[in-house]
Parts: structure tokens; sequence; C-alpha cells
């Protein structure tokens, strides 16, 4: 069967636009590269003592969004980033297999 035996982590800093107004970039930058830094470790913390959890996967960046500040652009790579997450055959553990021909026919029949 398919199913992802890797948990993964995508951390998504909602309502951009209020944390916009009273920060500047390099501020927002170093704000969330330490809220990454924080997550990771306390999600590895978690795994390494996890009598099941062997490994887990966490996104290298933090998604922003924004309700106010909609655009198609955030959604079109908020959707390319997630698609490249269930694409990924190592993380996802999905072994790509073949039909025969002959199974094919008779699905279709």
């Amino acid at each position: 069967s398919e199913y992802c035996c890797t948990p993964i982590f995508i951390l998504t800093a909602t309502k951009m636009d209020m944390i916009n107004k009273h920060r500047t970039s390099e501020e927002i930058q170093c704000w969330k590269k330490d809220l990454h830094s924080e997550a990771m470790d306390h999600i590895s913390s978690i795994a390494t003592r996890s009598k099941s959890i062997k490994q887990v996967f966490i996104l290298e960046e933090i998604i922003e969004s924004s309700s106010l500040e909609v655009s198609k652009s955030c959604l079109e790579s908020i959707s390319t980033k997630l698609v490249e997450i269930c694409r990924h055959k190592d993380l996802l553990g999905v072994k790509v297999r073949t039909i025969p021909m002959s199974w094919k026919k008779m699905i279709d029949d």
C-alpha cells in the first residue's frame, strides 16, 4: 500500500500581513529562522525519544500566508511545494508498480 512512513511537518506562518506591519523584512527573516530552528529541535527531540518514529521530515522553510493578501502567486507557490512533497518517492516510500496490459484491459472492460 502507499502511505507515508515518515511524518511530514510543514510550518506555516499565517496572518503575515499583521507581522509585516511591525517588522522589517530582515527582522522577519531572522524571526522565521529562529522559529524554524526551535521547531526542528523540538520535533527532532520527540522523534529521538519515540519508539515508533525513526525519522521525520521538516520542510526547510516556513510557508507564509495571509487571508488579507491572497494572491494567485502565493497559492501557486504553496501548491507547488505540496506537490513536490507528495511526489517525492524517497520521502513517501512509494514504489512505482507496473500493471500488466492484460490486467489493464480487464479493468477497462
